[in-house]
Formats: C-alpha cells, structure tokens, sequence
C-alpha cells in the first residue's frame, strides 16, 4: 500500500510543480525555472519549492537573513509581495505555489482514494 501512495504522493507533486510553473509570474524566466519537485522513493511526503533562481547575481553587503557572497533570493518577495520602505517601493503579492496547491488538493485527495481503493480491492498488497 506504501508504494501506491507514494507513487500517488509524487504524481501530485509533478501536478502542483507543472501548475506553479504556469502561474509564475515571468520576467527573465529564471524564478519558473528554480521550481523544483523533492520526492524520496516510497516517501510519502513530496516537496514543491523554489529554488535559488540561477541569475548571477550575488549579495553584496552581509543581511541579517543572508551573507555577503549569497545568491539572491526573492522567490518569498512574489509570493508574498514586500513593504516599501524610503529608498525602494512596495511589490504587490503575486502568489504562485500557494495557489498551485490549492488548486491540486481536489485532485490530490481523489487520486489518493483511487490509490487506496485499488491495493485494498487486491487484497491489501
């Protein structure tokens, strides 16, 4: 029963990483192209997440969250959006794994019940 989970778990998470990626918002391509999927063989936990995008740009100066010489992150600043301050202005929100979830739960809970069904119609193997 653990592997058709576990396949169920991943299939799942190949459907929010393809919807996320559809919903990024998009400039350069590099925040689409850091989602990434993390799934274990027979786990059945997967993990949809953005990456540090690949854009060659590093930090600077150190920041209280990230050292000088990091790669810059900003995937949490589109999903959650910023606060201005005096030098630099306001981002609205524009979430995309959130929403991509969301989205998915429906057909998450429908394949896992399908999944269930299926070894227990077998005799539970």
């Amino acid at each position: 029963m653990r592997e058709a989970c576990a396949e169920t778990v991943d299939r799942c998470a190949d459907r929010v990483l393809e919807s996320a990626k559809a919903l990024v918002p998009v400039e350069t391509g590099a925040l689409r192209d850091s989602l990434k999927k993390r799934h274990k063989k027979g786990s059945l936990v997967a993990k949809v997440f953005a990456d540090y995008p690949d854009t060659g740009e590093y930090r600077k100066k150190k920041t209280n969250k990230q050292a000088a010489g990091s790669p810059v992150y900003y995937a949490f600043a589109v999903e959650y959006g910023t606060k201005g301050t005096k030098t630099r202005r306001a981002r609205r929100a524009k979430p995309f794994l959130y929403p991509a979830a969301r989205a998915n739960i429906a057909a998450g809970d429908r394949d896992m019940e399908e999944a269930i069904e299926r070894v227990l119609s077998r005799g539970g193997r």
